[in-house]
């Protein structure tokens, strides 16, 4: 199923050009840097309770070439990966959204958007 979060970049999911070059360009052209925190593991499906054998993300590869002021997780479950496994090695401060991906039946597309804008708006400060 596609990712909620691909329409949060500007809240019109009609008009929203959702091909690999057209999310790339936007990451590039809005100076954001796009990072899993995990290089691999065991799961199971999708199911995040099902993360095992965990082996984190060369993350310096990224943080050691661009200037990161800010790690923004896409969900709770990225949220608490990343301050266990990757926080310390970067020490950049780390904020916590609502995941957009689909099993996140809790929020829904508008409000999730509504969040995510207040993010961006807020760091955009």
């Amino acid at each position: 199923p596609p990712n909620e979060g691909d329409p949060l970049a500007n809240g019109e999911p009609a008009t929203l050009d959702v091909s690999i070059a057209a999310k790339r360009a936007m990451l590039l052209n809005g100076g954001v840097a796009l990072w899993d925190a995990i290089e691999s593991c065991d799961i199971k499906g999708s199911s995040d309770a099902s993360i095992r054998n965990v082996v984190p993300a060369h993350i310096e590869r990224i943080t050691g070439n661009a200037p990161i002021e800010l790690v923004v997780c896409n969900g709770g479950t990225a949220g608490r990966l990343y301050k266990r496994y990757l926080k310390e090695r970067t020490g950049l401060p780390t904020v916590v959204l609502p995941s957009t991906s689909p099993a996140n039946a809790a929020w829904r597309l508008e409000r999730l958007v509504e969040r995510w804008r207040e993010a961006v708006d807020w760091i955009a400060r």
